[in-house]
């Protein structure tokens, strides 16, 4: 019989959940929304770091088949390089780690899904090549 763990006051602490819970994909489509709608509110008026939101997006394509919002990915990576100059050699090597993932090869693509966003992955790589060097 294992004892409730308390903290320093006394408290009882809640013991972790016995099992992940994985969210429905209708979750995850409204959680991308979200994040798109308030960071792209105004002309991206609440951004300060650019990076962080390419890189959040690029997190977002991790969602794979949980995800049909693909399309809206590729858009705010797509505007937020072409509106944000010195973000360029960012995104593109961003873009590039996205083009020679092996699941976007391998799985089976859903139309809106994630895979989506690799036809703006290659615009921006064959756009601004000069932000490649050293990339392996």
């Amino acid at each position: 019989a294992a004892a409730a763990a308390a903290a320093s006051n006394g408290a009882p602490i809640a013991a972790p959940p016995a099992k992940m819970l994985i969210p429905t994909a209708s979750y995850v489509d409204d959680l991308v929304d979200k994040i798109i709608e308030l960071c792209s509110h105004e002309k991206y008026t609440y951004i300060t770091d650019f990076e962080w939101y390419v890189a959040v997006l690029t997190d977002l394509t991790r969602l794979d088949a949980q995800c049909s919002r693909g399309r809206a990915i590729a858009a705010q990576m797509m505007d937020v390089t072409i509106r944000v100059k010195m973000l360029r050699p960012f995104a593109v090597r961003n873009a590039a780690a996205l083009l020679v993932q092996a699941r976007f090869l391998s799985d089976s693509p859903a139309a809106g899904g994630v895979c989506e966003v690799l036809d703006t992955a290659a615009f921006l790589v064959g756009e601004w090549p000069q932000f490649l060097c050293g990339v392996a």
